[in-house]
């Protein structure tokens, strides 16, 4: 993976954030901030979005029982007639950045409720290339969905296109932009126009799907003990959000890459000396189950009672060290369980993966100690601002912070205070 899976994201009137203003990332982003300011809303609302691409709106809202509980409460929702005769409550917006071959691809989709409560897409729009050329517009006019690209105005082109589906999805990828490729190749189009360029770019590489492939990690290492029944159809192993198959993901990797499973049990070791090897055990007594081993001379310590720290590690591991990791990796509270030295070591998992473009990553944590092995340039601050509204810093643009910055290391500077625009 050369290039970022996100150069920015922004998103306004979900949970506690009003408008988070387009927060950029670098190959490793370390959110940080009091309990309650914002950063799970954040991080929630990229997931949110992802949830909407790659299943469809009913399936992301339904997470939260309903766009009228994540909506921001702030936000005024009353019904509201628009000219075009579709009716909606107070925008829930999204707005994605990325670079696809080194050329520029934003998207933007809105969401609200309409007549009857019925939960929509109210707009979408995508831009493609270096001038932010806007190719594909879809809206919604009262009943019916529209789907225009603006470079093409005389184009006709009629697709159906459900409520509650983004036009990123991948069914509209396999149907709409395949044929409208098609089609447009038989016309007489220039060749600076941005929609065939996108489209050749989509069609052509099956790695833009991969770009949604974010994973999102909350770590729970008592699920992570259990022992959980084995998938059996085959099919890539993804690790679930809290870690629970961690037993089965492993062996996946096993099976793709042993040097990178002995890679992974190499650098536990030097955490864990006493750790002989880490196996993966199956069980049949009354179901396919799979459990996590670890040796330590002639005993062998099932993974329900190892302590939450090494699954954790363990788990951080596998994900950082797979053979073919997500594009995006999204951890909430990294350090938790996990020692100075473990810590210490997770940061230099971290920094070989992003050095070497291999995966981009994304975490949120309280530890001091861990922003003292980053750079400040990795550092979001998020605060609530007088308002109440959570705020998206920078510290590494505040120039009155460059001379503490050479006295401090930026663990020191949150723990005083002064990474905060406010001090």
């Amino acid at each position: 993976m050369s290039e970022l899976s996100i150069k920015s994201f922004r998103v306004k009137n979900f949970k506690a954030i009003v408008d988070s203003g387009a927060v950029e990332f670098g190959p490793l982003t370390m959110l940080i901030g009091n309990n309650g300011s914002g950063k799970s809303s954040f991080i929630e609302g990229l997931e949110t979005y992802q949830a909407i691409i790659k299943q469809d709106l009913d399936f992301a809202m339904n997470r939260w029982r309903g766009f009228e509980h994540v909506h921001n409460i702030f936000a005024p929702d009353e019904l509201k007639t628009l000219e075009n005769g579709a009716d909606e409550t107070n925008l829930m917006e999204f707005d994605l950045k990325q670079e696809i071959n080194s050329t520029n691809f934003r998207s933007t989709m809105s969401v609200t409720l309409g007549k009857d409560n019925k939960l929509c897409i109210q707009s979408e729009k995508l831009f493609f290339g270096n001038k932010g050329t806007k190719i594909v517009e879809r809206e919604q006019k009262a009943r019916e969905i529209l789907v225009n690209f603006p470079e093409l105005p005389d184009v006709e082109y009629i697709n159906s296109v459900d409520m509650g589906v983004s036009i990123l999805s991948k069914t509209l990828q396999q149907s709409l932009w395949l044929s409208l490729l098609s089609m447009l190749k038989r016309q007489t189009i220039s060749s600076s126009n941005q929609l065939v360029n996108w489209l050749e770019t989509i069609n052509n590489n099956h790695l833009f799907r991969r770009r949604f492939d974010w994973q999102f990690m909350v770590l729970n290492p008592e699920m992570m003990g259990v022992p959980i029944p084995q998938k059996r159809t085959g099919g890539e192993i993804q690790l679930n959000k809290n870690g629970s198959n961690i037993a089965e993901y492993l062996m996946s990797i096993q099976e793709l890459s042993p040097v990178a499973f002995k890679g992974i049990l190499e650098t536990l070791q030097h955490v864990l000396p006493y750790a002989q090897d880490l196996r993966t055990v199956v069980t049949s007594e009354l179901e396919r189950a799979v459990y996590l081993q670890l040796i330590e001379k002639q005993a062998k310590i099932a993974s329900w009672l190892l302590s939450t720290g090494t699954l954790r590690l363990v788990a951080l591991l596998a994900l950082l060290r797979h053979p073919n990791p997500p594009p995006l990796i999204i951890i909430e509270e990294i350090e938790n369980g996990l020692d100075p030295r473990t810590i210490h070591l997770i940061v230099e998992e971290i920094r070989n993966v992003v050095d070497s473009f291999e995966t981009q990553i994304i975490a949120t944590t309280h530890s001091p100690y861990f922003l003292d092995l980053l750079f400040l340039e990795d550092i979001v601050l998020v605060e609530r601002d007088n308002s109440g509204q959570p705020l998206f810093f920078r510290p590494n643009n505040q120039t009155s912070l460059a001379a503490w910055a050479k006295k401090f290391t930026p663990g020191k500077l949150y723990t005083m205070g002064k990474l905060s625009p406010q001090s």
